[in-house]
């Protein structure tokens, strides 16, 4: 309701009212930092499509590491397979060397998963940073239009009441006349 309220207030045309004691009731609303604000929201926004982006890395080098011990267990199995029908020594070797392989790639994908963890913890602080300054700037808003709504209320009371007395004292003035 408050934020449907502001933007109808915010959007609104000019009011036509008279000046009165050197300011303009007419303006329409208007946040002094939007600007600001406006930057802020894109630096927000760029910094969430990073942080996704490195949320999305994170997640396939999980995955490889996910299909890398799947194939571990994989090659494990098959050696333990072979191993009890007997194998050849060279076919041994093979296996082992697709263990050791297999089991490199893992902790060198773990080193990277570590890293890209650290990463995706040091941009969501970015992130949640860019979004308090954010809302920081909202609640000012916010606090802008509520006063700018309260003076505005204020010189409109002002100029009905004026208009009620100058038409009480016109009709004063004709029904003495």
């Amino acid at each position: 309701m408050r934020a449907s309220r502001i933007r109808r207030l915010s959007n609104c045309s000019e009011r036509s009212s008279p000046r009165r004691k050197g300011r303009d009731v007419t303006k329409k609303f208007r946040f002094s930092l939007e600007r600001m604000k406006s930057y802020k929201d894109s630096v927000l926004e760029r910094e969430k499509g990073t942080l996704l982006r490195l949320r999305k890395e994170r997640d396939r080098i999980q995955m490889k590491i996910e299909d890398l011990n799947n194939d571990f267990r994989n090659v494990n199995a098959e050696l333990k397979a072979h191993t009890l029908r007997g194998i050849s020594v060279v076919e041994m070797r093979s296996y082992r060397f697709q263990i050791e392989n297999i089991h490199q790639q893992i902790k060198d994908l773990e080193v990277q998963l570590e890293r890209m963890e650290e990463r995706v913890e040091l941009q969501l602080r970015i992130v949640v940073n860019a979004s308090q300054e954010v809302a920081g700037l909202d609640k000012l808003k916010e606090k802008q239009l509520e006063e700018y709504n309260r003076l505005t209320a204020k010189e409109e009371s002002e100029t009905i009441e004026e208009f009620v007395s100058t038409r009480f004292v016109r009709e004063r003035s004709l029904s003495q006349v």
